[in-house]
């Protein structure tokens, strides 16, 4: 496989150039490594809490969207949506800061409040915009960036499937469940556990028999 860009010669298994990393190959699956940055990722929102919580929302509904719809357009309307989050929050953040740092320098002229005042205008100059932006950065590395190297693969498997047509982890587990419920019922394990259940006090003598009486008749 050659690269467009540079006419460099590539494996079929890879999914950027090794020259000038374009992306060659879009419908491979994630490597272990891009799996752990993406779950690292969200752990890493989780942690934060107070920047996590819409962020999170926001890369599921991505991810959803981009699912449902088959096509990777979405991506670029996402990270503008997550950008303008962190902006927002970095802005009332910065702006808390300031208006703490005026009331300590208010309150008293003595050393100790104009320090606490310059440590929050600090914070709210520089802190909280770099956190933002340091955030934003590493969105990209462990997640937006991740989706584009394997848009084509994503769109048609999903992002921790292995191989070509795997069901995600939510349609198996849908399937489990019905299997599950479509199985026959054991009549003697049933009256056992119906059994446990009135000697342990749960039920009632009448309970009990009603309900023996149901999965005799095969009703239960």
């Amino acid at each position: 496989m050659f690269c467009k860009e540079c006419g460099t010669e590539n494996i079929k298994t890879q999914v950027e150039c090794m020259k000038c990393k374009t992306i060659i190959n879009s419908n491979l699956p994630l490597d272990g490594t891009e799996r752990i940055m993406i779950i690292g990722f969200f752990v890493g929102l989780v942690a934060t809490i107070f920047f996590g919580i819409i962020p999170i929302i926001i890369c599921l509904g991505l991810i959803f969207i981009i699912k449902k719809d088959k096509s990777i357009k979405s991506l670029e309307s996402g990270k503008k949506i997550f950008l303008g989050y962190l902006i927002l929050l970095g802005f009332i953040l910065s702006i808390s800061c300031f208006v703490v740092a005026q009331d300590y320098a208010e309150f008293s002229s003595s050393e100790r409040y104009l320090r606490y005042a310059r440590n929050y205008n600090i914070l709210g100059l520089i802190v909280v915009p770099l956190g933002a932006y340091l955030i934003y950065l590493i969105s990209n590395i462990l997640f937006f960036n991740i989706i584009k190297k394997h848009e084509e693969w994503i769109i048609n498997n999903g992002i921790f499937a292995d191989f070509k047509g795997e069901k995600s982890f939510i349609e198996k587990t849908t399937e489990k469940i019905q299997t599950i419920k479509k199985e026959p019922t054991n009549t003697a394990d049933e009256l056992l556990k119906w059994a446990e259940l009135k000697e342990k006090g749960l039920i009632t003598d009448e309970e009990f028999q009603k309900g023996k009486e149901k999965i005799l008749e095969g009703k239960l």
